[in-house]
């Protein structure tokens, strides 16, 4: 699958509002990294991501 020209069937991704730091410290203690904070639909967003493993 390539997605604006980045292949990422290695990585897993999921976007947060900030403000949700409940759902944020779930994503880092499942070891998932922020990658970027920008916006999604006008709204601030944090990008985080971590590499797929395989079971």
């Amino acid at each position: 699958m390539q997605f604006a020209g980045i292949i990422l069937e290695q990585f897993v991704a999921c976007i947060f509002d900030p403000d949700n730091t409940a759902s944020v410290n779930v994503a880092l203690k499942c070891r998932y990294r922020e990658i970027t904070r920008t916006s999604y639909k006008g709204l601030p967003t944090i990008l985080f991501e971590r590499e797929r493993t395989t079971a």
